[in-house]
C-alpha cells in the first residue's frame, strides 16, 4: 500500500465481523460425534485463522470502538480454541 492509499476502514471492520461470524458458525455447527467431526476442525481452523488475521489487519485501521469489539472477537476465537483443544 502505497503512502497515498487509505484503506476501506470499514471495509475491513466489516471483513472482520464477517470472518468472526463464519468461524462461529462453523464452531456451532461442530458435532464431536459426526463422523465428519475432522474435517470439521480442519474447516473450523481455516475460518479461525482467517478470522484472526482479518481482525488483525482490522485493527491497525479501527476506531477505539471497533478495537475494543475487535478484541473481543480475538477473546471469542481464543476461547473457541481452548474448547477444541480440550475435546482433542
Amino acid at each position: 500500500m502505497s503512502y497515498y492509499e487509505h484503506p476501506d476502514k470499514q471495509g475491513l471492520f466489516q471483513a472482520a465481523q464477517q470472518g468472526m461470524k463464519q468461524a462461529t458458525d462453523v464452531y456451532t455447527g461442530m458435532d464431536p460425534s459426526s463422523p465428519e467431526y475432522g474435517s470439521q476442525l480442519s474447516n473450523l481452523m481455516q475460518e479461525v485463522n482467517e478470522a484472526i488475521q482479518q481482525i488483525q489487519t482490522a485493527i491497525s485501521y479501527a476506531s477505539d470502538h471497533q478495537r475494543m469489539q475487535l478484541g473481543q472477537y480475538l477473546d471469542i476465537l481464543q476461547s473457541i480454541l481452548t474448547d477444541v483443544n480440550k475435546l482433542n
